[in-house]
Formats: C-alpha cells, sequence, structure tokens
C-alpha cells in the first residue's frame, strides 16, 4: 500500500511543527524548504490541517502556523483517514463496482481485512510517538530553537 503524496507532507509537517515549538510560528516555506518540497504543495496540505482544526494559521507579519493542542490526542489513523480521500485500494471497494468476479472473489475480504488491520496499527500511535527524537529531529531539520 502506498500513501498519498498530501498524507506524507501532513504528516511531516506535524512533525516539524512538533519538535518546533510554540513560540514563533513557523512558515509554511520554511517546512518546504527542510524538507526540499514544493511550498504549492505544503500550503494545501496546511489547509487540510487547518480545517481539520489541527494547525493554527496566522496571516500577515509575525504570522505562520503553529500546533493546535487538539492535535495531540488524535491518533496518526485518524490524521491518514482525513487526507486519505480516496482508501479505495482495489476496485471492489468502490460502492459502483463493475468488477464481474465481485460475488465470488474473496479478495475484496483479504484486502479490507489487511486495510483495517493497518488503521488499527495507525490507531495506536499520537504525533508524540512519531517525535522520540526532538533534538534530533531539529538538527536535520535545521530548525533554531534560541
Amino acid at each position: 500500500m502506498q500513501i498519498t503524496t498530501h498524507t506524507d507532507h501532513a504528516l511531516r509537517m506535524l512533525i516539524y511543527l512538533h519538535v518546533h515549538g510554540q513560540e514563533t510560528p513557523a512558515s509554511v516555506s520554511e517546512v518546504a524548504d527542510a524538507y526540499k518540497i514544493s511550498v504549492n504543495h505544503l500550503a494545501k496540505v496546511a489547509q487540510t490541517l487547518a480545517a481539520a482544526g489541527w494547525i493554527n494559521t496566522q496571516r500577515g507579519r509575525g504570522g505562520g502556523i503553529t500546533l493546535d493542542a487538539s492535535v495531540y490526542d488524535v491518533t496518526i489513523g485518524d490524521i491518514f483517514r482525513h487526507t486519505e480521500k480516496n482508501c479505495e485500494l482495489v476496485e471492489c471497494f468502490l460502492k459502483n463496482n463493475d468488477c464481474v468476479i465481485d460475488s465470488s472473489c474473496g479478495l475484496k475480504h483479504a484486502l479490507r481485512k489487511a486495510y483495517d488491520a493497518f488503521l488499527e496499527v495507525l490507531d495506536e500511535y499520537h504525533l508524540n510517538d512519531l517525535v522520540r527524537q526532538p533534538n534530533k529531529l531539529r538538527t536535520l531539520l535545521t530548525i533554531n530553537t534560541t
């Protein structure tokens, strides 16, 4: 299974903001520079995370993005479900399924069971679990906290 770039970037942004700290907001361009990814893509990710209430955005001078305290109660599975808009692994997961062998094929059941197990594992983790070495991450992401 492969997650979308949007979900990957959402998780990276949350990790960045966690290790960045709340003292001063980060900018989307700072996060993009740290990961060497597109500012435009990351701006869309920030919109998704802000709409979910997991980050706060402030425009203008001194503005930027910060984590909202509510994100610490959210599981990685919740984030995945929110950012992965199309989680149909195969055609038979779709409501309007045209697969000719759907009625007698066991693939859908096996894949659904595997997908549910995948989400069950992600539901065991929170943002804090992804940031076990904050100082090392700050160094790798060139985040200056002074």
